[in-house]
């Protein structure tokens, strides 16, 4: 089993030559201010998602009208707003829109977040180039309100080579 760290767009992969089915799963509360830009980000990829689902959690702001707009490019699955923590509220987003979805290589996506150009492109041909991997993790990149980026965010816990190992280890 291997894990993968991108800390840049991996321009050293070899091109594809398979084509594996790819997800792009975003929960979201309240951020209609960004969707525009997140959902843009997804749809502007050079390998086009086979299916993007967003999960919406009872937002009261302006998303479902976003959303709306976005018609049959995306699956909206719109629920009653939990009362759990928003750590909770994010898992049931998650494990909902992924028992839904139906692809290869999942891709999970904030809806306040955002897709570098050539992200889904990178990931699968890290899949292709490294068959026994089961994870790929790249560094956060941090955006304004505008998109605009502020920085990156590399956090070494999740950029582990064994993930097993780390838990481990940081749990003894």
């Amino acid at each position: 089993m291997a894990y993968l760290s991108l800390a840049e767009r991996p321009s050293s992969l070899i091109p594809m030559t398979t084509r594996l089915r790819t997800s792009v799963l975003i929960n979201n509360y309240n951020n209609g201010p960004y969707l525009d830009h997140c959902l843009s980000s997804v749809f502007a990829q050079e390998i086009q998602p086979d299916e993007v689902i967003v999960y919406d959690d009872g937002s009261t702001d302006e998303s479902l009208q976003v959303l709306a707009n976005y018609g049959s490019k995306i699956n909206l699955i719109a629920r009653s707003h939990r009362f759990g923590t928003s750590i909770e509220n994010q898992a049931v987003a998650i494990e909902t829109a992924f028992r839904s979805s139906t692809g290869e290589i999942i891709f999970l996506l904030d809806g306040d977040d955002a897709f570098l150009p050539g992200k889904i492109a990178a990931y699968v041909a890290a899949f292709l180039n490294v068959p026994s991997a089961v994870m790929v993790q790249a560094p956060l990149e941090k955006i304004d309100e505008r998109g605009r980026r502020i920085g990156i965010e590399y956090e070494p816990a999740r950029h582990q080579s064994d993930y097993l190992e780390h838990i481990y280890a940081e749990n003894e």
